[in-house]
C-alpha cells in the first residue's frame, strides 16, 4: 500500500513483462508538479524509477523510488544427473570462460546464447536454486559433464564424469586424485614403477572424448594407445615409440643452423670479393689520379709563395 511518507518501493517481476506504467496524483494538484510518470521500459536484473514531487515555486521536493527486479525465465530446460537446468535466450552479466567465444545455437527449437571455441560448446545452465554454472553441451546428447578445464603443459582437456560401466580396469585403481589443484576420478596403475603416470577420462582440445595419459613428472599429456600398455616395459616400450615418431626438432634444428651458415659464408665471401674489387678500382684509380693531383698541390705551393 502507498503512503506518502513511505518513498521507496520494491516490486518482482518476470521478463514475461516488458514495460511498467507509473500514475501519481498530488494532495494539491494545482500548486504541484510531478516527474517521472508514465510507461516504462522493463529490462532485465535491476531496473530504478524516480517519482519527483515538487511545488510550483520550486522550495520543496520529494523523491519517491520504485524499484522493479526483472527475473529472467529460461526458455527451455536440459537434464543432466537427474536434474533440470534453465537455459536462457540471452544471458547478462555473464563473462566467457578463456578461450571462448558468445554465439548464438538452437536448442530444443529455442534460440539461445551459448560459448564456443569452435570445437566444445558450453551452455550456461541455471538450477532451480538460481546457481548458473557452464556445462559442456553436445548436440545428440545434451549436457554431458560440467565445465572443468585442465591445463598441462600447452594442452588442455576437458575432465568430464566417467561413465559407471567402465570404471574398472585391469591393473589399474580407481581412484581421487589430485592434479593442479583439481580433484576427481581417475586410473592409478598397479605396477609401483608407473607411479608418475595416470589415466585420464576426458574430452581433447578438439572435443574428442577418449582415454589420455598425464606424465606428472614431464607435465606431458599423450593420447592412450589401443594397446593399452599397463606395465612398466609396456610403458617404455610405448613411449620409446613415441619419441622415434616426434619430429626431430634438434637434427632440423642442427642441418638449418649448417644451412645458414653455408649461406652466410658465401654471402661473406661474394661480399668480400666484391670489396676487394672495389677497393682495388679505388687504388687504380688513385694511382692514376695521384700525378695530376701532386702538380696541382705544386701550382697551390707556388702560388701561396707569392703572398707575404
Amino acid at each position: 500500500d502507498f503512503s506518502s511518507e513511505k518513498t521507496t518501493y520494491s516490486i518482482n517481476v518476470t521478463d514475461e513483462e516488458d514495460v511498467l506504467t507509473i500514475d501519481a496524483k498530488a494532495f494539491d494538484e494545482d500548486n504541484v508538479k510531478i516527474q517521472g510518470l508514465g510507461t516504462k521500459t522493463l529490462l532485465p536484473g535491476e531496473n530504478v524509477f524516480e517519482i519527483i514531487v515538487e511545488d510550483k515555486a520550486n522550495t520543496t521536493k520529494k523523491t519517491y523510488t520504485i524499484n522493479v527486479f526483472v527475473k529472467v525465465l529460461p526458455v527451455t530446460y536440459l537434464n543432466f544427473n537427474n536434474k533440470q537446468y534453465g537455459i536462457m535466450a540471452e544471458l547478462t552479466n555473464v563473462s566467457a570462460p578463456a578461450g571462448f567465444k558468445k554465439t548464438k545455437t538452437t536448442i530444443n527449437k529455442e534460440n539461445v546464447e551459448v560459448y564456443t571455441n569452435s570445437d566444445v560448446i558450453l551452455v550456461y545452465g541455471i538450477d532451480d536454486h538460481e546457481n548458473g554454472e557452464f556445462y559442456i553441451y553436445r548436440e545428440d546428447d545434451g549436457m554431458i559433464a560440467k565445465f572443468n578445464p585442465l591445463t598441462i603443459g600447452d594442452s588442455t582437456i576437458y575432465l568430464i564424469d566417467v561413465p559407471s560401466d567402465i570404471q574398472e580396469r585391469e591393473a589399474m585403481s580407481f581412484e581421487t586424485i589430485q592434479v593442479s589443484n583439481q580433484t576427481f576420478k581417475a586410473w592409478v596403475f598397479d605396477d609401483s614403477k608407473l607411479l608418475d603416470y595416470v589415466l585420464i577420462y576426458a574430452l581433447n582440445s578438439e572435443g574428442v572424448e577418449g582415454y589420455m595419459v598425464l606424465d606428472a613428472k614431464n607435465q606431458v599429456i599423450y593420447e592412450y594407445p589401443e594397446s593399452e600398455p599397463t606395465t612398466y616395459e609396456e610403458f617404455e616400450e610405448w613411449l620409446n615409440q613415441e619419441e622415434k615418431e616426434k619430429p626431430n626438432y634438434v637434427l632440423y634444428g642442427s642441418i638449418g643452423a649448417v644451412v645458414l651458415a653455408v649461406v652466410g659464408a658465401i654471402i661473406w665471401m661474394v661480399s668480400k670479393n666484391k670489396k676487394m674489387r672495389i677497393f682495388q678500382h679505388i687504388k687504380t684509380t688513385q694511382k692514376k689520379k695521384k700525378p695530376i693531383l701532386s702538380k696541382i698541390w705544386s701550382m697551390n705551393i707556388a702560388d701561396m709563395a707569392t703572398f707575404p
